[in-house]
């Protein structure tokens, strides 16, 4: 069925139709390298900390059945960027933002045969992120946000290069498929 619309053209040469996704065109390489390039708080931080580190990092902290999850939770970030949480949560833009990010999310979930809606446990961890980076990632000390008393993880996070980033994604990919990771 042929497509209409804006699309964007992928690292890998896919056109992607962000009003018209469909699993095939997702990629695990276009994910791990847009989200290695993408700097999480719109880079407002310490040091150039991406989306491709907080998920790797992520899904060492989750049970074995949601670490793919981990892994891909922000993967529509590849695709769509992101908006910080105050405009997600607070705004008709937002509304309709994550409207489509939850799309594009059941289309990667599709894809890569993961379950939906996304598990409880990966929102509580994705909190406990927060957290971390909150305290490692922003300024050293853990703000008053709204993460339902989610306390940091206990290992400090540090700078990973983009392709430092991409390379632990894929491997990381690559452990969760063998079970080993």
């Amino acid at each position: 069925m042929s497509r209409t619309g804006h699309w964007m053209q992928t690292f890998t040469g896919v056109q992607y139709y962000p009003y018209d996704p469909r699993p095939e065109d997702f990629v695990l390489e276009d994910i791990a390298h847009a989200l290695s390039m993408l700097c999480r708080f719109n880079g407002h931080s310490d040091f150039f900390y991406s989306v491709a580190q907080h998920s790797t990092v992520m899904s060492t902290k989750v049970s074995k059945e949601n670490r793919l999850w981990a892994l891909f939770h922000d993967a529509a970030e590849a695709y769509l960027g992101d908006l910080i949480r105050p405009v997600k949560r607070g705004s008709a833009l937002g509304i309709e933002f994550s409207a489509l990010e939850d799309h594009t999310l059941s289309m990667i979930a599709e894809r890569f045969d993961l379950p939906w809606p996304i598990p409880d446990e990966i929102h509580e961890a994705d909190n406990r992120m927060l957290a971390t980076e909150s305290r490692d990632v922003l300024g050293g000390q853990v703000r008053s946000w709204n993460l339902g008393g989610a306390e940091p993880y206990t290992k400090v996070l540090v700078e990973w290069t983009p392709q430092m980033a991409k390379t632990l994604f894929l491997h990381q990919y690559d452990q969760i498929l063998k079970g080993v990771s």
